[in-house]
């Protein structure tokens, strides 16, 4: 991450950058991790989640193995489902092991 809140997302053809307020969350699907953005964009990068997570800020909180999300986008957890709502009103799974930090980031 650079000091302006920039992050470099990479692939095979292409370079992005992204500022990390755009950012939803990042998740990984086969051997791609899938980046989604405001506006419903969404870039593929080749890049390893974990040095991508390296990159970000303390803003985004891995919530299981294959999934980060940007903990100011969350809008709500729900208890029964294991599962966070994002501001576009996406669903991501929450890992048992997660359950404590997300709860104690609701203020539980």
């Amino acid at each position: 991450m650079t000091k302006e809140g920039i992050i470099i997302l990479k692939n095979e053809s292409e370079m992005l950058r992204v500022a990390e307020e755009e950012l939803l969350c990042l998740e990984v699907e086969g051997n791609l991790v899938t980046c989604r953005m405001e506006a419903e964009q969404v870039f593929q990068c080749t890049m390893a989640l974990s040095s991508v997570e390296e990159k970000l800020s303390e803003d985004f909180m891995r919530i299981n193995r294959s999934c980060i999300v940007n903990a100011n986008k969350i809008r709500k957890y729900n208890r029964v489902n294991k599962c966070v709502v994002l501001s576009d009103q996406s669903e991501y799974k929450v890992s048992a092991r997660k359950i404590k930090e997300i709860t104690s980031f609701f203020g539980c």
